[in-house]
């Protein structure tokens, strides 16, 4: 590597930071999704008429509880998806400013210093043909 422009450095993140939140975020994503909140028997509630309501409730609590937890999986999910985004996106910023300085380098480089005898030159490298600059 020529230069280590280190998009994701300036920005304080590490690479083995990075990669240790994506793996968490994977586990308890997991985790949530694989929660066993289990149902409560309408027999907890006696034998009172009002007991069927109560179980009733409880039925809807869990179910709203399921939801929230998968809610939480899918949004862990979808954080880890926009870390990797911003880590491959620093990644091509840092090979693309890489190209850009080693072009700069071979130009500067390419430049012969002025002496009093002699006029200086200049000889820029060849256009790249990649559909660059």
């Amino acid at each position: 590597m020529l230069l280590d422009v280190g998009a994701l450095q300036s920005l304080g993140f590490s690479d083995d930071l990075i990669a240790n939140t994506l793996a968490w975020l994977d586990e308890t994503s997991t985790a949530l999704s694989n929660v066993d909140v289990g149902d409560v028997h309408h027999r907890v509630f006696g034998d009172a008429p009002a007991s069927l309501g109560c179980a009733g409730d409880a039925a809807k609590a869990r179910t709203k509880v399921v939801e929230s937890l998968n809610d939480m999986s899918a949004g862990l999910l979808g954080y880890r998806t926009g870390l990797d985004e911003m880590r491959r996106r620093a990644h091509a910023a840092d090979d693309s400013a890489q190209a850009d300085l080693k072009r700069t380098i071979d130009a500067v480089d390419a430049c012969n210093n002025p002496t009093i005898a002699s006029p200086s030159t200049c000889t820029l490298p060849a256009p790249s043909h990649g559909g660059g600059r």
